[in-house]
């Protein structure tokens, strides 16, 4: 049983379900402030964690650039209050 501090592989680089996890565990469920990269996906998500959740304050990152910073609640961000692009995007001045 996972709990306290450490890190977590699933899935091969190309698997159907390949993630990487560094945070807080508690009775074997992601729980604190952890860190999660989604291989396949590209994204990533640094915050809180409530029963392998995303719940409380965090950040996403996607492989394309954008950057939302809000509240999680049950996986959901339910208010952004940050969206950033990383590179220039024709027709918008950001």
């Amino acid at each position: 049983m996972r709990h306290g501090h450490g890190v977590y592989r699933k899935g091969r680089l190309l698997s159907s379900a390949s993630y990487l996890y560094v945070g807080e565990w508690l009775y074997d469920k992601k729980h604190g402030y952890g860190v999660m990269d989604d291989l396949l996906k590209g994204e990533k998500y640094m915050g809180m964690w409530q029963e392998d959740n995303r719940h409380g304050d965090g950040v996403v990152v996607t492989l394309d650039g954008m950057y939302f910073e809000g509240n999680f609640q049950f996986n959901k961000l339910v208010v952004c209050v940050i969206l950033y692009f990383s590179s220039k995007i024709p027709g918008y001045n950001l």
